[in-house]
């Protein structure tokens, strides 16, 4: 029997799913929704290949985003190649810029990824020096706020001028504002000597390692665990609710912990591997190569 379940958008609207309601259903549970038939074969295909070459995100709504996150890293890769080549800077911008713009006309999700590359690439050049006092800190976290305010479903507030404009044209403005909002946060986090200080301890490592694993595994166990117990506890009251969200809780976390390692693994090796190509590329060619510099011992 095919089972009906409900998938979520994620942090982002999807404009092309239908909203629908199911009968009962915790509004912590679903949120902006759509119907489909489990299939295990689908599940697998899905999975496996889908999520990243197509969008196809029916069985797990929350990772719509791996169609362009997979092609976003590709982006990125080859803007951070640019910042290895010998040309003056004038040209590595101009290569930027051109990056930049062909990732836009791809799509406006693919905006972030060449602004990302260049916050990394600032705060290795020049992020041990950068110092953002209380008060800066404050007045960009403001204009984080306001920027994430905008709404492009609800045109609602300061943000209303915007309706005049082409959907298009409001979308791209809308990723680049949540970019700059984004950034801007980062930066405070990085910069801000007390708040860096605050959040360097083992709980904000922990929250910070598991938080990738957790946002792919929660729905899995709210459209199963969390749905079958709320099922069992009908009619539900507010004491069962929040009994229900601490288990929801408990058991994406327990899952997500073996997932964050297996994510921590392969960014291990990726940057391994990176960093082997990098070495490659920038050495001299007379240089011995990185397995033989490793076995000589230090004159």
């Amino acid at each position: 029997t095919a089972v009906a379940c409900q998938t979520p958008t994620g942090a982002f609207p999807r404009p092309e799913l239908l909203a629908a309601t199911p009968p009962n259903a915790p509004a912590y549970l679903f949120w902006g929704q759509a119907q489909h038939n489990e299939n295990v074969g689908d599940v697998l295909r899905e999975a496996l290949a889908g999520t990243f070459l197509h969008e196809s995100a029916q069985h797990n709504g929350v990772l719509w985003t791996m169609h362009w996150e997979f092609l976003g890293s590709f982006l990125a890769f080859g803007v951070a190649a640019i910042t290895l080549l010998r040309l003056p800077l004038p040209f590595r911008a101009a290569l930027f810029t051109a990056a930049w713009a062909a990732a836009a006309s791809i799509s406006p999700w693919l905006i972030a990824f060449p602004a990302g590359v260049l916050f990394a690439a600032l705060h290795a050049t020049y992020g041990s020096r950068i110092r953002i006092a209380n008060w800066h800190s404050v007045g960009m976290l403001l204009c984080a706020f306001l920027l994430l305010s905008w709404d492009i479903r609800t045109l609602a507030g300061i943000w209303t001028w915007t309706g005049s404009l082409a959907f298009s044209t409001r979308f791209q403005m809308w990723i680049v504002t949540e970019t700059i909002a984004a950034s801007l946060c980062v930066a405070v986090v990085l910069y801000n000597p007390a708040i860096r200080r605050r959040l360097t301890n083992p709980v904000g490592h922990f929250a910070g390692q598991i938080s990738f694993a957790f946002y792919l595994i929660h729905l899995l166990v709210l459209c199963s665990l969390s749905s079958w117990l709320y099922i069992l506890i009908l009619p539900a009251s507010a004491l069962s609710c929040m009994a229900l969200f601490a288990v929801s809780l408990a058991a994406s976390l327990t899952l997500a912990v073996p997932l964050m390692r297996v994510d921590q693994w392969w960014i291990r090796l990726l940057n391994g591997a990176v960093a082997y190509v990098i070495l490659v590329i920038t050495r001299d060619r007379g240089h011995a190569s990185p397995r033989d510099h490793r076995r000589r011992p230090p004159v």
